[in-house]
C-alpha cells in the first residue's frame, strides 16, 4: 500500500502546485453545476429527488471519468516518453503497485 500513497502524493502534488488541477477540477464541478441544474430544475416537475440524484450521479460519474482520463494523461506522457532513461521500465514498475 505504501507505493500506491507515494504515487498518489507526488501526483497530487504535481497537479496542485500547477494551474492545470485547478482548471480540470473547476471545469468538471462547472458541467457538475450545469447537470445538476438541468436536471433538478427540468421539465416535468412531478419526479421525486431519488429519480433527479439517480440520474444525476449516473452523468456525473462519466464527467468525472473523463476528467480522471485528462489528468492521468500526463503521467502516462512521462512514464512512456522516449528521452527519459527509466521510460517503460517506470511504467512496468509502477503496475505491481495497484
Amino acid at each position: 500500500m505504501k507505493p500506491v500513497w507515494l504515487l498518489f502524493r507526488r501526483e497530487m502534488g504535481a497537479y496542485l502546485r500547477s494551474p492545470l488541477g485547478y482548471v480540470v477540477a473547476a471545469l468538471v464541478l462547472l458541467i457538475d453545476g450545469v447537470f445538476f441544474n438541468a436536471y433538478a430544475l427540468g421539465s416535468d416537475t412531478g419526479r421525486k429527488s431519488a429519480d433527479i440524484l439517480r440520474e444525476f450521479f449516473y452523468v456525473s460519474s462519466g464527467t468525472t471519468m473523463t476528467a480522471s482520463l485528462f489528468l492521468s494523461m500526463r503521467l502516462l506522457a512521462e512514464a512512456l516518453h522516449p528521452d527519459k532513461f527509466t521510460g517503460q521500465a517506470a511504467c512496468a514498475a509502477a503496475l505491481p503497485a495497484f
